[in-house]
């Protein structure tokens, strides 16, 4: 992709009659071609247009963003309400620009559906890594103590071991605390690798 790509993509048109308006898409667009974001952003329209009929939000940073709101993703314009491209893009930041977009809680399922129906094998729910704190740790350490009774939302699992057994218990949560414990699903991150899939020949299935 490259710079004209985007320009395609507009379905506003640049407002006339100021040069903050053209200075400012001229940054932008000099700093995704920079750091190669195109993509990011085209990936956001296939999403939005898979999306079609469902209401969302964008949330965040990208609000800031001249092209993002040129694209349509965005109904703010963000030089008219004088809002800072920084927080989304600058010269020093080569990570990804994060584009949020919020869909309504009953049809998240019906999002995700589209994106795995258009890409059955390059898209995928996102994991949580949880990992043992300071509650769970405890809790996971008197069961390893061999306690097999109910342990109460106010009851302080260290109690229940006196003495040297509590030296032991606390070696337990010592040991526990920063592991991982499992994972979980993240309620709306979804990954999509749409040109390749990690361990392939690099081409898209």
């Amino acid at each position: 992709a490259d710079r004209s790509l985007l320009h395609h993509r507009f379905v506003r048109p640049l407002p006339s009659g100021s040069a903050a308006y053209v200075e400012r898409l001229r940054l932008e667009l000099k700093l995704i071609h920079q750091f190669r974001f195109e993509e990011t952003f085209l990936q956001v329209l296939r999403v939005l247009e898979l999306a079609r009929g469902m209401p969302y939000l964008i949330r965040g940073s990208a609000a800031g963003s001249l092209v993002v709101y040129l694209l349509g993703i965005s109904h703010i314009d963000p030089v008219k309400e004088g809002m800072s491209l920084a927080r989304f893009m600058h010269s020093l930041r080569a990570d990804l620009p994060d584009i949020d977009l919020d869909f309504p809680h009953d049809q998240r399922d019906a999002i995700f559906h589209r994106i795995f129906q258009q890409f059955p094998s390059e898209a995928a729910r996102i994991s949580n890594h949880v990992r043992y704190r300071d509650r769970s740790a405890r809790r996971e350490a008197a069961r390893m103590m061999n306690y097999r009774k109910r342990i109460g939302r106010d009851e302080s699992p260290g109690a229940l071991f006196p003495g040297e057994q509590r030296e032991v218990f606390e070696g337990y949560v010592a040991g526990l605390l920063g592991k991982m414990r499992g994972y979980s699903l993240h309620c709306g991150g979804v990954v999509m690798l749409v040109h390749h899939t990690p361990g392939d020949d690099g081409q898209r299935a």
